[in-house]
């Protein structure tokens, strides 16, 4: 008798899991069928460098389509509606159900959240305002540049810091660094809470070697005309806002919205616990 694996998004999480389960469990009566809405993958950096110039998203871009070549059946169609318990999707294109359901739709960033940011800041997460983002940069000549975390969590917890180090270093080679404030204001209690103190120690002494000022546990309320207000009534003054956004989960259905909200947004699965389940065809 035959299973099928239901794997929704094809992000890190989804094509991790859509690998190892092929991997483990090829040659047996189990097929991994792969959904996402977009046909290519690209890894999130690839942003980042599109915003300085050192490369653009399309050239590191691959069609997710490849994954046939490892057995993996791929669809291209929209995720309207998820049922968790039943294991079903509806998508554009129908109805499919599996024996088993990995979903990994990743987060959406949510700019929308923080009043004001469209208006005066630029959203350095989403690709849709990349373009604009990177038009600023180009044209950014000296002042203070401020690159505000407002949300977590949110996809790649060291984003923010190797944005501030492209940053320095294309400004430092334009010459314009000299003129130049860079600043990194986070809401979290520390630069990396993934990484503990160590890690976020060790990334505060990288941004104090370039100059690069860094203010913690201060949430922004609003984005106005040259400043960012936070919360506690203190406020960053900047010429060049770019900034993580809040983050939500994808709500395809209102049952998977208030799944996930039970479930808590995050991981429960660790990819440990996930190979051992596969090996024995219970992922759920």
């Amino acid at each position: 008798m035959s299973t099928r694996t239901l794997v929704l998004g094809g992000g890190f999480g989804g094509i991790v899991a859509a690998t190892e389960l092929e991997a483990l469990l090829g040659g047996t009566d189990h097929e991994v069928l792969l959904i996402d809405r977009k046909p290519d993958f690209s890894m999130g950096l690839r942003k980042l460098w599109e915003l300085v110039g050192i490369d653009t998203i399309a050239s590191g871009s691959r069609p997710r389509s490849q994954l046939v070549e490892r057995g993996i059946d791929v669809i291209e169609e929209e995720i309207l509606s998820i049922d968790p318990r039943a294991r079903s999707v509806e998508t554009s294109g129908g109805t499919f159900d599996g024996d088993h359901l990995v979903i990994a739709l990743g987060a959406v960033s949510r700019p929308d959240l923080l009043p004001g940011l469209a208006e005066h800041g630029h959203d350095i997460w989403g690709r849709d305002g990349l373009p604009e983002a990177a038009a600023a940069v180009r044209a950014f000549d000296g002042g203070r540049l401020l690159v505000l975390v407002a949300g977590a969590p949110y996809p790649c917890p060291p984003g923010p810091y190797e944005c501030v180090f492209h940053l320095d270093r294309m400004l430092a080679a334009r010459g314009a660094r000299d003129r130049t404030e860079i600043s990194v204001v986070t809401l979290q209690p520390m630069l990396m809470p993934n990484a503990g103190w160590a890690g976020s120690q060790w990334m505060a002494a990288e941004l104090a070697q370039r100059s690069i000022a860094q203010r913690l546990g201060a949430k922004a309320e609003r984005v106005e005309s040259a400043r960012v207000v936070l919360g506690d009534g203190g406020e960053e003054p900047f010429d060049l806002l770019l900034a993580v956004p809040p983050h939500r989960p994808p709500t395809a259905s209102p049952r998977a919205a208030s799944w996930a909200r039970t479930a808590g947004w995050r991981s429960t699965l660790t990819p440990s616990r996930l190979l051992t389940r596969a090996s024995s065809q219970s992922v759920t």
